[in-house]
């Protein structure tokens, strides 16, 4: 979420303030993968994709780290969805380039009461 926006245009957009989403997507690395490599990358680590919960509090912000998950089932739309991350993992391969989903199994986002 923090390193390209999807369309070329877009890449100098103002960033963020630091507790929002920031627009990046998996088309937006896709589209800079070319430069990675370049710069002797042959490995690419990305944040977890799985879905976050949909709201934001006052301290933190909102789920856009991946560590409030709201569905481990379901890829985060804001990222792209399920088709654009595998057109990445494509893309990668294809560069011959190692590419890793970071999974944080140990966080989930505080969604649910304890009498569930």
């Amino acid at each position: 979420d923090r390193f390209a926006l999807s369309q070329k245009a877009n890449d100098t957009a103002p960033r963020c303030d630091g507790h929002d989403w920031c627009g990046g997507t998996f088309l937006g690395l896709r589209r800079h993968l070319d430069y990675i490599a370049a710069m002797g990358f042959d490995a690419l680590w990305i944040t977890p994709v799985v879905e976050q919960v949909k709201w934001r509090d006052r301290w933190n912000g909102t789920g856009y780290h991946g560590y409030w998950a709201a569905d481990f089932a379901a890829i985060e739309t804001r990222l792209g969805g399920e088709a654009e991350l595998r057109a990445l993992r494509e893309a990668c391969a294809a560069r011959q380039m190692l590419f890793m989903l970071d999974v944080v199994a140990n966080h989930v986002g505080p969604i649910h009461s304890l009498a569930q």
